[in-house]
């Protein structure tokens, strides 16, 4: 397999968990947006806030070849409503297309991201 072909996959294997997501999201009625089965556990809306503060360390380590979790905060400062939350996801499925796009032009040889030294 080509390495556009590759990343070609990853994006459309990632645009449908995407788009799953955000029909989640969506679904989710007012009055369980602060749900939680445990109180061990974060509300709804406090994961998926994480979720999109992860999502941009992600992305930034497609670039930087190394996943930086200490700046989950310079990737998302919303309010956590559903609006923001889904605002910010957008942006940043719209970053990582750039990100995998830039990828496609310069190939996968040598590429490997640093996970926490390995």
């Amino acid at each position: 397999m080509k390495d556009i072909q590759v990343v070609e996959e990853f994006e459309r294997s990632w645009d449908y968990t995407r788009k799953m997501t955000t029909a989640f999201i969506d679904s989710v009625p007012d009055d369980k947006w602060q749900f939680t089965h445990h109180s061990k556990f974060a509300p709804l809306c406090k994961q998926f806030f994480h979720m999109a503060k992860v999502y941009g360390c992600y992305i930034e380590a497609f670039s930087t070849r190394k996943l930086d979790l200490s700046k989950k905060n310079s990737h998302f400062s919303g309010q956590g409503t559903r609006g923001d939350i889904q605002a910010a996801l957008a942006k940043l499925d719209s970053d990582l297309k750039v990100e995998l796009g830039r990828l496609k032009t310069i190939g996968l040889e040598g590429f490997q991201i640093d996970l926490f030294g390995m």
